[in-house]
Parts: structure tokens; sequence; C-alpha cells
């Protein structure tokens, strides 16, 4: 997982449930040491780990002045991979992401999301982006192979579905504006009555 997800209390409730997990963490969460920041001291390529019964956390210095802070439940020592030198928890994490990013990528190219200072509407946002992305392959799995959708095109159509029930009963609300109703019936492509 990526830093959106990852968090002690996540990994610990997955873990009781008998699934491992590996992630990089957000640098503002609670339980990491401020050693394990980012700071200029920190030689490049080195690393610093911090083991419990359950958990591994590893801060990396991948450049100068930068560090990754990862967290892992199914890596127990500070062994490095030899093809690469890097942690081998780093190298795992490396491995694996594909899916990760590539689910990010695909919610930050075509993202409903607005700037708000609400965390809910932001996490909202999140929710329908993610959504979107998974109906798309789901869409995918079950439609007939024959018929090639764009994902935006895919998402113009989810998103008139969703609000076509709404924007017909505003078309029959007296009390919108005259001007409103009209566009919204261009838009569903009601034909309206000329007058006499």
């Amino acid at each position: 997982m990526n830093n959106w997800f990852t968090s002690v209390e996540l990994v610990e409730l997955l873990k009781s449930k008998g699934i491992t997990y590996v992630g990089t963490m957000n640098k503002r969460r609670k339980h990491i040491p401020s050693e394990f920041l980012p700071q200029k001291g920190r030689a490049v390529e080195s690393s610093l780990y911090c083991f419990n019964k359950q958990l591994t956390l590893l801060s990396f210095v991948p450049k100068k002045n930068r560090a990754v802070v990862l967290l892992s439940s199914m890596h127990y020592t500070s062994a490095t991979d030899p093809k690469t030198g890097k942690p081998e928890i780093i190298s795992f994490y490396n491995m694996t992401k594909g899916s990760v990013d590539a689910l990010d990528e695909k919610c930050t190219m075509y993202s409903s999301s607005r700037r708000t200072q609400r965390w809910c509407m932001a996490v909202f946002y999140k929710i329908l982006d993610m959504s979107t992305v998974n109906a798309f392959v789901m869409y995918k799995c079950y439609k007939d192979a024959k018929i090639k959708l764009q994902r935006k095109d895919f998402m113009k159509d989810l998103a008139q579905s969703l609000t076509r029930p709404h924007m017909k009963r505003r078309c029959e609300n007296p009390r919108i504006p005259v001007e409103v109703r009209g566009c919204m019936k261009r838009i569903l492509r009601i034909e309206t009555a000329t007058p006499a």
C-alpha cells in the first residue's frame, strides 16, 4: 500500500486477521520517531530500523535530505537485497507496488476532486475516484470485448446515468428558473413544446 492508507492501527488489525502488510508511511503520522524523518546529517542509502513483536519500521535515505518510511508486518530482520543493496523491505515493496501506483495514476488522470478545507469531502472525492476506476475494470471484464469504450467516455456515461434522474426531477420543478430548466432539457434531449 502507499502512504494514503498505511497506519500502525490498520497493520495491527490486518495482522490479527492473518493478513500481512507492507507500505510506505506518511511522515506526519504520530508513530514515526523524529530520527526516522529526513535529516541533513544522514548518509545517502543509510537505513534505520525499529522492531516490535509484530511490526518493522524502516527509514531509508534514497537521496540527500530525503527519507522514505516503510512499515511491514512480514519482515523481521534488517536483511538487504543482494542484487540492489537496498533493504529487503524496499525491494519487496518496489516489486509489488505496481497496482497501487496504477490506481493512483488513473485517479489523478480523471479526477472528480475539488479543492476543499473539509477532510470528509476530500475522503469522499478519493472514494468516488477509486469507485469509478473499479467500475470501469468490472465493466471491461463483463462487457462484450468487441465494444471498445475509453475510460473517459465510460466516466461521462456513468456521470450522466447517475445524474439523469435528478435532472429529470428538477426539470419538472416550476421554481427552477426557465433558463436552467431549458439547459437541463437540452442535456437530457427533451423536446420542448414551441408556443403557437
